[in-house]
């Protein structure tokens, strides 16, 4: 039995396939179509304490070793340094892991 058809027994087939397209590409690298969105006011921010507020990460110390461990990219890019100040002027696509992403954009930016 596939993934697909196990997907298909619990949801309809429509949302299989959404699943199927949108795993095939992240595994492929790219980013997904649609993602969540997280409108943040301020206009600086230190990165860990952004992995915190949208959800990403439970603590700091969560958040410093994923960020140490490569496991956080802004726009594609691995940020590997844990004390990184973000100045939000743009929106831009925060990855945590492989499959988490969402969409930063500034208050003003809306």
């Amino acid at each position: 039995m596939t993934i697909l058809r196990t997907t298909e027994m619990y949801h309809d087939s429509a949302s299989a396939e959404n699943a199927k397209q949108r795993y095939l590409q992240v595994a492929g690298g790219s980013t997904p179509a649609e993602m969540p969105e997280f409108i943040i006011a301020e206009t600086e921010i230190m990165l860990c304490e952004l992995l915190k507020q949208v959800g990403f990460a439970a603590s700091n110390g969560e958040a410093c070793r994923n960020i140490t461990g490569r496991g956080v990219k802004i726009d594609g890019v691995t940020v590997e340094d844990p004390m990184l100040k973000i100045s939000i002027t743009e929106p831009f696509i925060l990855q945590f892991g492989k499959n988490k992403f969402i969409k930063i954009k500034g208050g003003n930016h809306a």
